[in-house]
């Protein structure tokens, strides 16, 4: 029976391809959201949103595809992804919100923190509901 640090290095693995995903995703963002709050002058909850789900498109896309693999059918990864996208895009923009509105901090400041709000728990939240493998379910099973 293996323990879970056995699977360590293929996690350190997936974390550095999740993170490098996430800075192309950072920077779809940030260019997404500075064209829209700077140039469009689009309310910076709306500009948010809509940064958000376009780095979400490419974040399942290349995660699915390049860090974790993924053999399952790309609805059920849909779905998975996108409530945990739900619930950290949430975070995220609660964090966003209280620094702008209760902190007064500058929106565009604001939100380099609040994408820290929303990476860790959505690398976690994926690697162990979404993407988690065959193998890790049986070690899981086995372990109860």
């Amino acid at each position: 029976m293996k323990k879970y640090t056995d699977l360590l290095p293929t996690t350190i693995k997936q974390f550095v391809k999740y993170g490098l995903i996430g800075l192309l995703n950072v920077i779809i963002y940030l260019a997404v959201f500075e064209l829209l709050t700077r140039v469009f002058l689009v309310h910076y909850r709306i500009s948010n949103a809509s940064a958000s789900l376009i780095s979400f498109a490419n974040s399942l896309y290349f995660n699915r595809r390049w860090t974790f693999k993924s053999q399952k059918h790309w609805l059920r990864d849909l779905l998975y992804f996108g409530i945990i996208f739900a619930l950290c895009f949430t975070i995220q923009d609660k964090t966003l919100t209280t620094l702008v509105e209760d902190y007064k901090m500058d929106p565009q400041l604001a939100k380099y923190i609040a994408i820290f709000a929303f990476a860790i728990p959505n690398f976690t939240l994926n690697k162990l509901i979404t993407f988690r493998t065959k193998k890790e379910e049986l070690e899981q099973i086995e372990n109860e």
